[in-house]
Parts: C-alpha cells; sequence; structure tokens
C-alpha cells in the first residue's frame, strides 16, 4: 500500500481542503500542512462540490467531532460534530482518506435527517468505529470504507425516499445488533461487493418470533441490487431467534391509495451473493404485498448453512436461476407450498448438497421442468415435497 506524503493535486472545479486529528480551526484547511481539527470547522467552510482529505491518524468525538449532526448522546460528540454538505448531479461533494486504511473515525456516520436530504455525495477510504446510516438520502456512494457497527440505507420510522445509493467495497461487522445491513423503505440502491460479519446479539430485542436476526435484509424496497457480497462466518447468541444471513419481507400494512406501490416489495436482485458458514438459513424471504417479478436470484451460493434458500409464499413471478447449496440438516432450496394466487416462480439449474431433508421443495411442476442436477446425499429428489 502506497502512503502519499505529499498533497494530492487539485481537482478542477472544487475546492480542496484538508483536516487532521493533529490540525487547528485557526487555519483555512487550504493546504496540505495548514489541516483544520474539526469536522464543524470543515463543513462549516465546505460548498457543496468541494473535496475534504482527510490525513492520516485517528478522529474521536471530544477533539475532532464525527460526520453526524450534533448529538450529546454520542458520547461528548457536540460540538464538533457535523453532517457532509450535499453537492451537485455535476459534482459531488468528496469526503475521502489521503491513505485509505490509515484513517479511523472513532465515531459514527450519518447523513440526511427528516428535514434536510442529503444528496451527491461520496465517502471513500474511512473506517469508522460505530454505525453507518443513509437516513435521507440519494446519490450518496459509499467505498472502500469499513463500519465497527451496522450500516443501513434508509429508516423503519419515516419514508423519506432514500434512492439511487450506491454501497461498494464496503465491509460491516457489528454485535449485539438483531440485523448488521439493512437497505429499509429504500428504493433503486444498490450493494456491491459488500462483506457482512454479525457476532451475535445476546439482547432481548434480539429475542422471539417477532425479532429475527438476519446479516442483510432488504425489506419494503424496491428495484434494489445485492450484486457479489457474501455474509460471512455469522454466528448466534444462545438466546437469539434465527432467521437468514440474507433476507427480504415486506410486512406493513397493504399499499395505500396515495402511496400505491410504495408500499409493496419487488423487483429486487440478488446476483452472484454467497451465504458461508452461517447458524440459520442463507437466503430466506417472505412478503405480503409484492409487485412481479418479486426477487431475481441468480449464481447465488449458500455453503455450510442448517438451510439453503428459503421461499416463502406471495413472491410472485421470482426468477431463480444457477444457485448451489451445501446444506447440514435442512432442505438446500424451498419455494413454500402455501404459494397460492399469485404468478408461478420459475426456477432452475440448481444444485443441491448435503444431509438435508430435500433436495428441492416446489409447487411449480410444470414451471420446474427445466432443473437439472438436484442432488443430496447422491440421491435425486423431484417437485414432491
Amino acid at each position: 500500500q502506497k502512503t502519499v506524503t505529499t498533497p494530492p493535486p487539485v481537482n478542477t472545479g472544487r475546492v480542496t481542503y484538508y483536516i487532521s486529528p493533529n490540525g487547528n480551526d485557526s487555519s483555512n484547511g487550504l493546504t496540505f500542512n495548514s489541516p483544520v481539527k474539526t469536522f464543524k470547522k470543515a463543513f462549516g467552510i465546505m460548498k457543496g462540490g468541494d473535496e475534504l482529505v482527510l490525513l492520516d491518524g485517528i478522529y474521536t468525538g471530544p477533539t475532532t467531532g464525527y460526520m453526524h449532526f450534533d448529538n450529546t448522546s454520542l458520547g461528548g460528540c457536540t460540538p464538533n460534530c457535523a453532517q457532509i454538505p450535499s453537492g451537485t448531479m455535476t459534482l459531488s461533494t468528496y469526503v475521502h482518506a489521503l491513505n485509505p486504511g490509515n484513517v479511523t473515525v472513532n465515531g459514527g456516520l450519518w447523513v440526511g435527517r427528516s428535514t434536510r436530504k442529503d444528496s451527491y455525495i461520496k465517502i471513500q477510504g474511512i473506517t469508522f468505529e460505530g454505525s453507518g446510516n443513509l437516513y435521507n438520502t440519494s446519490f450518496v456512494t459509499i467505498k472502500d470504507t469499513g463500519f465497527h457497527g451496522p450500516f443501513g440505507i434508509g429508516t423503519n420510522d419515516g419514508n423519506w425516499g432514500n434512492t439511487d445509493n450506491l454501497v461498494e467495497d464496503v465491509w460491516i461487522w457489528a454485535s449485539g445488533q438483531r440485523i448488521i445491513a439493512s437497505n429499509y423503505r429504500a428504493d433503486r440502491n444498490v450493494w456491491r461487493r459488500v462483506i457482512i460479519r454479525g457476532d451475535g446479539c445476546g439482547t432481548t430485542s434480539c429475542t422471539g418470533s417477532g425479532n429475527p436476526n438476519v446479516g442483510m435484509t432488504v425489506y419494503n424496497s424496491r428495484d434494489v441490487s445485492v450484486q457479489n457480497s457474501m455474509v460471512v462466518d455469522r454466528i448466534l447468541s444462545a438466546t437469539d431467534s434465527p432467521y437468514g444471513d440474507f433476507a427480504s419481507a415486506q410486512h406493513d400494512p397493504g399499499p395505500s391509495f396515495t402511496n400505491k406501490e410504495a408500499d409493496y416489495l419487488g423487483r429486487n436482485e440478488w446476483l452472484g451473493d454467497m451465504s458461508i458458514n452461517g447458524p440459520d438459513v442463507g437466503f430466506h424471504f417472505e412478503a405480503d404485498n409484492t409487485i412481479s417479478p418479486a426477487a431475481t436470484v441468480k449464481n447465488s451460493v449458500s455453503w455450510g448453512t442448517p438451510g439453503g434458500f428459503n421461499f416463502g409464499p406471495s413472491l410472485q413471478g421470482s426468477i431463480f436461476r444457477n444457485l448451489t447449496a451445501k446444506v447440514k440438516g435442512g432442505s438446500a432450496i424451498r419455494i413454500s407450498p402455501d404459494w397460492t394466487g399469485q404468478t408461478p416462480a420459475s426456477i432452475g439449474d440448481v444444485i443441491a448438497i448435503g444431509s438435508g431433508t430435500f433436495g428441492l421443495i416446489s409447487p411449480f411442476q410444470t414451471v420446474n421442468a427445466n432443473v437439472n442436477g438436484i442432488w443430496s446425499n447422491s440421491t435425486y429428489y423431484g417437485t414432491t415435497p
């Protein structure tokens, strides 16, 4: 890894500022050798489309603040916290480490608020020792970044329209959380090459049938694409309620006259994703209200999990192709027999390995005519449960 010790070239069309834990807020931050110290100072002088370069070091709440709204619950964040200014369609605000991997922010990231939509922002090369939340955003990119805490796009306390965001080459690792990564009421987002791990929750909020534990969920969302991502070695605490590494669900009230399609789940896709050594089910999808196709799952793997792929009812018009499941104890690939009154799912070209109950369970015999290579303990299983 190359360490940069001289200023990078100034980008045409934006002003470049510098920040360092050893900086000074009496500086204007315009040179590599005279950085500012706090995010409040930096974001106060920046305009939309400007660039902030984080020099090497550890940024802490009491001294530098976080990229977050002022909130005393963050343990001394005030008065130095501030939120990143929005950029424009032609020039995004760019906040990044000078040397990716050498910058740690000992706190969380928060973009947007209920009364403030933040857009056209790119964050790159930073490790956050805390959670991340794209709360009310559009056209925000998180790249080459890590979170020691849960990360989510969207929220369950409002439908702000978190759309057109990109999470790419990111790792998310958390404990004490029921859900590690989430896409909630947030449409047209892409998660690409994201690595997720959960080290168990262990609290009462993660116990019981209404509190399933999940690696990554896509909930009440449309047109979301999860690409080449992995949930690996996720574990559960003794009291945690199991569910799945990858999950998708919709259980809110049905579409209202005003929201119409906005309350449905659908047109989401999982392409080239992997569940490795999970404690429950690799891919666990269910919903009450969907649009077709509800889900497209292709070229994906569930390996070393008790259950492989479990697709519940109401996922109308879904497409399942090129799936591989190696299970220990449960069924490799299951489409619920309760799937009625919906456009049938299409499944094909799948491989099932292991000591599970069935290689394939599906109520759609005609649609499944092109299925081949369904194996479990060297025994072929057809479409009859």
